[in-house]
């Protein structure tokens, strides 16, 4: 008999056990490499030299692991590689432009003060100076010739282009010119000279001072650049136009981008353009003209330094950001593994999932009456699908998005989504300790306290009353249903209308609250109801007075109208009375109703922010600022998209905790 007795069914499969193990360390695996991949695509790095001065230029020396600031307060500062001055030379005007020469460590300014110094970059030794005919507005430098090219101008219908050497001092070109030229640039092979100016043109001319090409751009160039690759030309002018024009100065491609146009730079390998603006951009183009990363900061940009370890983006302040372009390079094979990581963390969480649900037999059972249940009704499913794509595209991924930027730094400053960084919880730390988010909560726990009273009263009370007007008469029902429409009709109005309407009653001027005050002889009573902290909160809070919700209305009365007449008539023979009635037959019956409205109203107080907004503003001072008003004010007027987003979640999971209690209660309710 023990023999033929049924074996105790298996409950764990063991291997979908392991499967399940083995791909959730997988899942955890590429969730690393995600934000391994993600931190790789961190570009800039704010860092400063300890000065506090505007900087105008930087230079690095790799080799001796230097670093020289120019300021615009007559400084050039030495730095070591651990960031301490070594030394600080002043001279009479800003530094305009700077160069470096590597076989001689020579450090060449061009100043405001029209002259152009050599100093010893080791030492700060000023080891030659020459006078030139303006203030240097560029300089471009050949350390194999020690020929430097000099743009400096008095005026703007006076300057000069000039070639040194700065061995002998000897002038070896010099052109008069009657427009400024703000850049100036020699070809890679030295024959010739291109420089841009103050009508727009950019000029290619030889040694002679003869115009070999010309162009124009849309308004003043600001700067120029010489790919020392390829020898093309690239401009920038005052509306933000970048231009590339190859060494015959033909148009190869344009762009535009968002400010005024003020500093431009190429890296030697030519892969990357620098673009600056006066509003504090700065944008990494590649070679093709496609904008890649993108920095927002509030100062003009002054410089975009592409140097062989270091590169650095100068600001007119003491703020400097730097890049690497080793990183730039490198930068399409993490995105290429960021992809990859989460297409992997898509995979291995289903695979991860199935598996988990295949090891327990309970979970086996449930999963194939689920896939039975599907084939069985396929047509029915097959025509849901286009909805269910929909819903998930357009609302879910949304949600998906929210959640992942909720812990990164996506704000109104971010050009490309690349830019984004991955903060970890230092949104919802902000939460909690910066902002007004919870200067809101008192104030929305009041109003929700409000809107349940005003929820479980008024409408309530309605609903009972003209439920109490059922007889079987014909006149009985017309009653009722001209009471129904007059307790309805108010959802005709707009609720912006109905909040407008309100907003004119508290008018301190002309509302009728205060007319009516002053009619009554109560002059003293009158206020500014929501200019005043003490009664702006309570104004919001008593809007919509006699607060004949519509919609609980209606709800209400059509779970009293669903109950069984032959409760009545029992109760009616067992001697109750209509308060009796109330207690023990309307309440317990309409608690489904009830239930379901004290969880709409808990998610639509924890939601709105509407009224308040048009009302107050959240005004005066805090009296009225509820977190849902913080939430759209971080995301539509400072543009802290990724704060906004940690807000959203954060009220998501207080709704979404309600909205899980009330399914358990209704669950238990249906089993019990």
């Amino acid at each position: 008999m023990a023999e033929n007795a049924r074996k105790p069914r298996k409950n764990i499969n063991v291997p979908c056990l392991v499967l399940a193990i083995v791909f959730c360390l997988a899942l955890i695996a590429s969730i690393c490499t995600y934000f391994y991949a993600a931190s790789g695509t961190e570009i800039f790095t704010k860092v400063g030299f300890g000065a506090t001065l505007q900087n105008s230029r930087i230079m690095v020396d790799d080799e001796n692991d230097m670093t020289f600031l120019g300021t615009y307060a007559n400084t050039i500062i030495g730095v070591d590689a651990e960031g301490n001055h070594i030394w600080t030379q002043p001279i009479s005007g800003a530094v305009g432009a700077m160069e470096y020469d590597t076989d001689n460590d020579w450090l060449i300014v061009g100043s405001q003060d029209r002259n152009v110094y050599v100093f010893n970059s080791l030492t700060g030794e000023l080891l030659m100076q020459y006078p030139v005919n303006g203030k240097v507005d560029d300089l471009d430098y050949d350390q194999a010739s020690k020929q430097i090219l000099v743009s400096s101008g008095v005026s703007a219908t006076k300057h000069t282009l000039a070639v040194l050497n700065l061995e002998t001092g000897e002038e070896l070109f010099s052109l008069s010119l009657r427009n400024t030229a703000s850049a100036a640039q020699f070809s890679p092979d030295l024959q010739y000279i291109y420089y841009g100016d103050s009508r727009g043109r950019i000029t290619k001319i030889d040694w002679a001072g003869e115009t070999i090409a010309q162009e124009r751009a849309d308004g003043e160039v600001r700067d120029l650049s010489v790919d020392p690759v390829t020898g093309d030309v690239l401009t920038l002018d005052e509306y933000g136009l970048l231009q590339k024009y190859d060494p015959d100065l033909n148009l190869i491609f344009e762009v535009e981008v968002e400010g005024e146009g003020r500093c431009l730079g190429v890296s030697a390998d030519g892969k990357w353009i620098g673009v600056g603006t006066r509003e504090g951009d700065a944008h990494l183009l590649n070679s093709a003209g496609e904008i890649l990363y993108s920095l927002k900061q509030q100062y003009d940009t002054s410089q975009i330094y592409f140097g062989a370890e270091r590169s650095y983006i100068v600001t007119l302040s003491a703020d400097l950001y730097e890049f690497s372009t080793d990183r730039l390079n490198n930068i399409s094979q993490m995105d290429t593994l960021q992809t990859i990581a989460l297409i992997g963390i898509i995979v291995f969480a289903v695979l991860t999932l199935e598996f988990g649900v295949l090891t327990f037999a309970r979970g086996r059972a449930l999963e194939a009456a689920f896939f039975r249940a599907i084939y069985r009704h396929k047509a029915a499913y097959l025509m849901l699908l286009p909805s269910i794509v929909l819903i998930l595209i357009f609302n879910y991924y949304n949600v998906f998005q929210a959640f992942y930027y909720a812990f990164t730094d996506w704000s109104q400053a971010t050009r490309t989504m690349r830019e984004v960084q991955f903060v970890g919880f230092d949104n919802f730390r902000r939460i909690f300790t910066e902002g007004y988010f919870l200067l809101g909560v008192k104030n929305l726990l009041i109003m929700m306290a409000a809107s349940f009273i005003k929820l479980l009263t008024v409408p309530l009370l309605l609903a009972e009353l003209v439920f109490a007007m059922r007889t079987r008469t014909g006149e009985s029902s017309r009653r009722r249903y001209w009471f129904r429409l007059l307790l309805v009709l108010p959802m005709v109005v707009p609720g912006v209308v109905s909040t407008l309407m309100w907003k004119n009653i508290y008018d301190p001027n002309i509302g009728a609250l205060n007319a009516l005050l002053k009619t009554v002889g109560l002059e003293s009573w009158q206020r500014v109801w929501l200019g005043d902290e003490a009664t702006a909160l309570w104004a919001i809070i008593f809007m919509g007075f006699p607060w004949v919700n519509s919609f609980a209305f209606l709800v209400f009365y059509g779970g009293l109208i669903n109950i069984p007449e032959d409760l009545f008539e029992a109760a009616k023979v067992d001697g109750s009375n209509p308060a009796w009635n109330f207690f023990h037959i309307h309440l317990p019956l309409i608690s489904p109703q009830l239930k379901m409205l004290i969880i709409t109203t808990f998610i639509s107080s924890v939601q709105d922010y509407g009224g308040v907004m048009l009302l107050t503003a959240g005004g005066p001072g805090t009296a009225t600022y509820v977190p849902g008003l913080e939430l759209y004010y971080a995301a539509t007027r400072f543009g802290q998209y990724g704060y906004a987003c940690a807000m959203g979640v954060l009220m998501f999971i207080v709704i979404l905790a309600g909205s899980l209690l009330n399914l358990k209660i209704r669950t238990e309710e249906a089993l019990g």
